[in-house]
């Protein structure tokens, strides 16, 4: 009982404590205060109506009002506390037996708990073996999947047999880099750790790897042979180009490939110039190369031609081959060395055929010619030992050739010199036809030289060791000067001013007929026709003096008489006078001279001279011989001018 009305006392302080905490102008308090309100109106209006309470009685009547409101609101708010409180009663009984089952229940479960920890921490343990095992096997099918061929991939390359593989496509190709993808990884995993498995799978990638590029190369060689002269452009496929790119890190695999590509094509190349030699183009158009043999310049050019443009068409095709790799240059030289020996052969048969430096020197200028564009084509360099074969052939051919021409020229020059002795024995101071011959074939050969020759020439002459053409023939044009001045020199059958002439008109030969050459000797030598011509002129003076009978010194004037001297004085003066007298006809004595605008130069010269050496002598004549009929039976200086 204690225990319930402490309860209710509790119960009701907290009522009392949830009205005080209810706010002023809430429902229920306003209503307090209207009924309030209303009582005091009550009051106020009896106050008036009877005007017999006072205001104390009032306040006592509130009051009193108030009071048993408020114990019967007690009481009934007692009333509703203690039928809460019965309720709770019910509720906290019903949560003490709760509580006793719960209190029951959480020691069974404890003893449970207990019970099957062990079950529990062995579950847990196999689970994470459980997860980590299908970890290990999502890894280790990863691992074999990025690290293994598949059976189609291992099929596609062959890898189970030695039998070259039977289709070289996209698929073969995407095999093969998925080989080697697999291989650069595996080497990347063992080069971060050791591990068996890798090193297992590293050896089976790499067997496969060796099977795969054996059975490449073999199906590479196979495609390789099948190209021939006919059907080259159409066997070369896109696949063999991707499969010898493929071998090319490989460098045996691919030093085995390239050799025999250049054996191939060598052999391929050979069969068709022997073709061209013989059979000609399909049907017979282009005709046959041998056709032209009897014209060495067409057919010498004709061959050169051909290996020029077999170079090109190999270049073409191995370039489509091997997309730039470098190994063109090399395998063209290969290629063509197959023609070497039979182009040596032909072209050696015509040069020894050739008569005449002329054909010489164009077939020399055709080998110079097409040795630098070949030793460009195929990459030829200044060593012997790295050149083509081609390209050392047709050098040696064409510093054979430039042999030739100097042998020849020679022997021209020398059956010149041996005609120029005879020559030097006749009157007719004429120049022989050999070296005529020689002349015009020089000025061949020289105007050829400076249409066709180029500075690249020159220095590819430099780099084979041959001797400039213009060189060559300054020294045999200089060669002839000399041997013809040391035979005329040596000669009795001439008379000096004779032995001048001549050498002056072989000069004057040279400078016709060779003026290029001539004008490049005189660029480097002193000029000698002026020489020759004032050597000339002064000898025709000595003549032209003699036949005059004067006395040119003044002791053969003194030791004349006056008779003497007026019988050599009348004798000049009768030999000037007739037109018909070849003794002081100087126009007739440099006729002889083949430049004839040199003779007249000569010819005016030897006149002025003469008529100064007259005039010395009229002079003298006057001055030692003081007579009248001499002077005047003598000539005037001007009348002999004008007379000559």
């Amino acid at each position: 009982m204690m225990q319930t009305d402490k309860r209710a006392a509790g119960s009701l302080g907290r009522r009392v404590q949830q009205l005080l905490q209810h706010p002023l102008d809430g429902t229920t308090v306003r209503d307090a205060l209207q009924a309030l309100a209303q009582s005091y109106e009550d009051s106020d209006a009896l106050t008036v109506d009877t005007n017999t309470m006072s205001s104390l009685a009032r306040h006592r009547d509130v009051r009193a009002e108030m009071q048993t409101r408020r114990q019967h609101l007690d009481a009934s708010f007692v009333s509703a506390l203690a039928q809460v409180d019965a309720a709770f009663a019910e509720v906290e009984s019903s949560v003490n037996e709760l509580d006793n089952e719960c209190r029951q229940l959480r020691i069974l479960v404890d003893s449970a708990q207990h019970a099957t920890a062990g079950a529990a921490s062995q579950a847990a343990l196999l689970s994470e073996e459980r997860q980590e095992l299908n970890v290990r096997k999502e890894l280790a099918h990863a691992f074999a999947t990025r690290f293994s061929l598949t059976d189609r991939e291992a099929q596609v390359l062959g890898c189970n047999d030695k039998l070259p593989p039977t289709a070289v496509d996209n698929e073969y190709f995407a095999a093969l880099d998925r080989l080697a993808g697999a291989r650069s990884e595996c080497q990347k995993l063992l080069s971060v750790r050791k591990q068996t498995a890798a090193d297992d799978i590293l050896s089976e990638l790499a067997r496969q790897e060796e099977h795969a590029f054996a059975g490449l190369l073999r199906w590479t060689l196979s495609a390789i042979r099948a190209l021939n002269r006919e059907t080259a452009e159409a066997a070369v496929s896109r696949e063999l180009s991707r499969a010898l790119r493929r071998l090319q890190p490989h460098q045996a695999l691919f030093d085995a490939a390239m050799a025999e590509l250049g054996r191939t094509r060598a052999e391929a190349v050979a069969r068709a110039f022997l073709d061209a030699l013989v059979r000609g183009g399909p049907r017979g158009i282009p005709r046959p190369i041998e056709a032209h043999a009897a014209d060495p310049l067409r057919y010498v050019g004709d061959i050169l031609a051909w290996v020029h443009q077999a170079c090109a068409s190999e270049r073409e095709l191995l370039e489509s081959l091997l997309k730039e790799t470098g190994f063109e240059a090399r395998l063209v030289a290969e290629a063509l060395s197959g023609v070497a020996r039979p182009l040596e052969i032909r072209l050696r048969q015509t040069l020894a055929a050739i008569e005449g430096p002329v054909a010489v020197y164009a077939i020399d200028s055709l080998l110079v010619f097409y040795a630098r564009l070949l030793a460009l084509a195929c990459g030829a360099s200044n060593s012997a030992e790295s050149s083509p074969l081609i390209c050392l052939t047709i050098e040696e051919l064409a510093r054979d050739s430039r042999a030739l021409l100097l042998r020849q020229l020679d022997a021209m020059a020398e059956s010149a010199i041996g005609q120029l002795e005879a020559a030097a024995m006749s009157p007719a101071l004429r120049v022989p036809e050999a070296l005529h011959g020689l002349l015009a074939a020089v000025a061949e050969i020289w105007r050829q030289h400076e249409a066709s020759h180029t500075s690249e020439d020159a220095a590819f002459d430099s780099t084979l060791g041959l001797q400039p053409v213009t060189s060559s023939i300054v020294s045999i044009l200089e060669k002839i000067l000399a041997e013809a001045h040391a035979l005329i020199e040596k000669t009795t059958k001439l008379l000096p001013y004779e032995q001048t002439m001549l050498e002056l008109n072989i000069h004057w030969a040279m400078q016709q007929e060779v003026a290029l050459a001539y004008a490049y000797r005189m660029e480097r030598t002193v000029e000698p026709e002026q020489t020759l011509a004032d050597q000339l002129a002064l000898q025709l003076l000595a003549v032209v003096k003699q036949k005059t009978k004067l006395p040119f010194e003044l002791t053969e004037i003194e030791q004349m008489g006056v008779p003497a001297l007026r019988e050599s004085v009348e004798s000049f003066n009768q030999n000037l006078r007739t037109a018909a007298s070849a003794d002081l006809d100087i126009t007739r004595l440099v006729s002889r001279l083949d430049n004839h605008v040199l003779a007249r130069t000569v010819a005016v010269k030897v006149a002025q001279l003469l008529v100064k050496e007259y005039a010395l002598v009229y002079q003298r004549i006057i001055d030692t011989k003081k007579d009248d009929t001499l002077e005047n039976t003598m000539l005037s200086p001007d009348t002999v001018s004008t007379l000559l």
